[in-house]
């Protein structure tokens, strides 16, 4: 049961990983989950380093050095890596309300 509620808040494919192994207890689960991340974590190092040239993340490094040093970005363009999240006006923090 405690078993199931843990794996419940696991995300998949790791989840199903786990209950694939049948972990006879909590402390086995968890075990097994850090073994699962670390593997994915290798993995995708080893994805990573071998990315074509013309990668995304060489691209956005090249975008950034238009910046000069010191100034304000350039109107319209971020500074730095561009985010996953932005950041919502008072106006709409009130919409989602």
């Amino acid at each position: 049961m405690v078993i199931d509620l843990y794996t419940g808040g696991l995300g998949q494919p790791l989840a199903h990983d786990v209950e694939m192994q049948y972990p006879v207890d909590l402390q086995k689960a968890m075990s097994l989950t850090r073994a699962f991340e670390q593997r994915h974590a290798e993995s995708s190092a080893v994805n990573s380093s071998t990315a074509p040239k013309g990668s995304g993340r060489r691209t956005i490094a090249s975008a950034s050095s238009n910046v000069a040093p010191g100034g304000p970005p350039p109107e319209g363009k971020p500074e730095g890596p561009r985010s996953r999240f932005r950041r919502l006006t008072p106006a709409e923090m009130q919409e989602k309300c």
